[in-house]
């Protein structure tokens, strides 16, 4: 027996499993998008997070300092003296003299009020009496009319119809002008009665500087009100007036006192309003991505050899935050999310919003990725790998997008640095005053020889020399020997054991740095100077640090000391230089200093740009 299948309808037929599988891939496309949307193509969002983060821990270490700050200074007299004035104040205006003076200005106004309604009644009432007027007086004019038609040589006799309405028109015209003069009388005893209440009029004043002018307003006012103080100006002048503006006065003081305190918690607010995101049902999009969004900047540049300007994108403050504020200069916040080095000098004459960031630094201002940072960095091999026998060895290469034609300039700090006999040696000298030639003492710091691997092992090394010269010479007690590296620009000396509590500005010692070896202070940013006095403590490299380099060869072109140091060509005051060799300097040229270049290579006005740095050029490749 042979089976057949029955036959089924389309209409009838279904495909659950097909269906099943369809809304499965749908729904999974839909959350792959959701998620690639939101996590996966948003590497800046980790970026943003931790400076967020951040910035909500200096907000509240902020607003701690500033509620700290704000309680000490409400203890001071002169803050005491103030918030007592505004409590009577406040007192007073719940049951004092300004509590007295607001109600009598509130019933003089209820009369006012009342006057002015009476007045504006009075005053349309007589304008329709002066219409009524107008009417009867018509009626009147009408009336004499056909009066005189009827007797032209006049004569009319007493009952005439008439003369009788000529008669009862003008007793009309009587009676209306009658009730207008008596409403125009109401309206000008309510003006009189109006111009009573108010008291006098604001009195005139010669030219007088402001504060002058003051007091001299405050005389005359006084002076017309003698014998009219219970008028609603005088009362005004006389007794809210001075109130309000002591209130105002020290209002103004004290918020000028709480300012810094007021501005930490608007900044906390703000930094826990991105930190923390509310999740709202307005907007569950917005709330969903939160306060993560692209930063860019968008310059065009004029190209004489095209058509129309180069567009430029910059998407670099989407992770630099930090980059145009002043309040990200601490030395141990990430280098990524602190404040502009010079920001004060450079962003001043050239503001982010307007040049970028690729102007002067390159790099791929469209990524938003680790292809931001394409250019050149340095490589340290260990030789293990067959290709160079040399241990320690090392080479630039280019990182991030090996394409890209303008690598980012590097970040300005010190890597590989040689220290022998050249740079090695430190000098504190004390003087007991400013006068004395010759030192109580004087100390070496000297630093081992050998490659350091970067500014924070030199730093460490210089500040372990200074601390064991503060101990030697019993300073410990309040101070302490410190290094390091702020924007770009070495920093060293002494500083308060406690900076809460510094010691008074005689006590700090007369300190002098000596470089014995040239070289560390070139190296240190002190350029060829021999001799640094400290303040209060403090020494600050006027140049960014340079890498001393002792090279193997170099080119033609190069300026090689006795020593071995190189000099490379510098670019200032518009010198013609061959381009490879103009790219290696700029290569060479810390991030500071390394854009300004691009666009005043032939300011005359520039000052010198030179670098002691390693030639970078001669490490492209392998050797």
């Amino acid at each position: 027996m042979v089976r057949t299948r029955s036959f089924v309808p389309d209409e009838q037929r279904r495909y659950p499993l097909t269906w099943l599988l369809v809304a499965s891939l749908f729904a999974g496309a839909t959350a792959w998008a959701v998620w690639n949307e939101l996590v996966t193509r948003v590497p800046w969002q980790k970026e943003q997070r931790a400076f967020f983060a951040l910035e909500l821990a200096l907000a509240r270490a902020a607003h701690a300092e500033a509620e700290a700050a704000w309680r000490s200074e409400a203890e001071t007299p002169a803050a005491q003296a103030e918030l007592a004035g505004l409590a009577a104040l406040d007192e007073s205006r719940r049951g004092g003299d300004y509590l007295a003076a607001e109600r009598e200005l509130a019933r003089l106004d209820r009369a006012c009020e009342e006057i002015e309604r009476r007045k504006t009644f009075a005053a349309s009432d007589r304008d329709e009496a002066a219409y009524l007027r107008t009417e009867a007086e018509h009626a009147r004019d009408a009336a004499a009319a056909e009066l005189r038609r009827r007797y032209p040589e006049g004569g009319a006799p007493d009952g005439d119809a008439a003369l009788a309405r000529v008669r009862a028109a003008e007793l009309a015209v009587a009676e209306r002008l009658r009730a207008e003069q008596e409403l125009e009388t109401r309206v000008a005893e309510a003006e009189a009665e109006l111009r009573r209440l108010d008291g006098p009029a604001e009195p005139s004043l010669p030219e007088l500087p402001p504060g002058a002018r003051a007091v001299a307003r405050q005389a005359a006012r006084e002076a017309a009100c003698a014998g009219q103080e219970s008028t609603r100006r005088c009362v005004r002048w006389l007794r809210k007036d001075p109130l309000d503006r002591e209130r105002q006065a020290l209002e103004a003081a004290v918020a000028r006192r709480r300012r810094p305190l007021a501005l930490a918690e608007q900044r906390l607010a703000n930094a826990e309003a991105r930190a923390r995101p509310p999740t709202t049902l307005r907007s569950l999009w917005a709330s969903a991505a939160g306060p993560y969004q692209i930063e860019q900047i968008v310059t065009r540049w004029m190209a004489p050899e095209r058509d129309v300007d180069i567009e430029q994108v910059d998407r670099c403050p989407t992770c630099h935050l930090g980059v145009g504020s002043d309040r990200y200069r601490a030395p141990e916040l990430p280098r990524q999310f602190r404040s502009h080095p010079a920001a004060d000098t450079l962003l001043a004459a050239h503001p982010v919003e307007r040049f970028g960031c690729t102007a002067c630094h390159q790099g791929q201002g469209r990524a938003t990725d680790v292809r931001a940072h394409s250019g050149l960095g340095l490589e340290r091999r260990d030789g293990r790998d067959g290709r160079d026998g040399r241990d320690g060895s090392e080479r630039w290469r280019r990182v991030g997008d090996p394409y890209w034609e303008d690598p980012l300039l590097r970040v300005g700090k010190l890597e590989g640095i040689i220290v022998d006999a050249a740079n090695d040696r430190l000098e504190l000298a004390l003087y007991r005053s400013a006068r004395q030639k010759t030192p109580e003492w004087v100390e070496t710091v000297a630093l081992p020889h050998g490659d350091y691997a970067g500014e924070r092992e030199l730093t460490a090394a210089l500040k372990e020399g200074l601390q064991a010269i503060v101990v030697a010479h019993e300073l410990a007690r309040d101070f302490r020997a410190f290094a390091r590296v702020v924007d770009h620009r070495v920093t060293l000396g002494l500083e308060p054991r406690d900076p809460g509590a510094p010691p008074a500005r005689t006590a700090w010692p007369l300190l002098r740095l000596r470089f014995p070896a040239p070289g560390l202070g070139e190296l240190l940013g002190f350029g060829t100077a021999r001799e640094v006095a400290l303040v209060l403590g403090v020494a600050r490299a006027p140049e960014p640090p340079s890498l001393p380099v002792r090279a193997e060869h170099e080119a033609a072109t190069a300026e090689v000391a006795a020593n071995g140091s190189y000099r490379p060509p510098s670019g200032a005051a518009g010198l013609q230089i061959p381009d490879a060799v103009r790219n290696r300097f700029l290569q060479a040229l810390p991030e500071v200093e390394s854009g300004c270049l691009r666009c005043h290579a032939a300011d005359p006005d520039l000052a010198p740009r030179t670098s002691t740095a390693r030639h970078v050029a001669d490490k492209l490749a392998y050797e």
